[in-house]
């Protein structure tokens, strides 16, 4: 699954971002993704937080 690193210690995964109380648990974490589904990495490697991200939609109009 593709993870990419938000900060040293949040790793974003589709649209939300998992935050966590060091950089090595969130090393551990995205780690885990490369190899299992998320579902057990959250289990595993359980973050502090978890918020989704909002996407602006570029093609609607406005007050539409």
């Amino acid at each position: 699954m593709s993870a990419s690193r938000v900060s040293i210690d949040e790793v974003r995964v589709r649209s939300f971002i998992y935050g966590f109380t060091n950089p090595e648990a969130a090393d551990q974490f995205q780690t885990c993704l490369l190899f299992d589904p998320l579902d057990d990495c959250e289990t595993k490697f359980p973050p502090c937080s978890r918020h989704s991200i909002c996407f602006e939609n570029d093609d609607a109009e406005p007050y539409a």
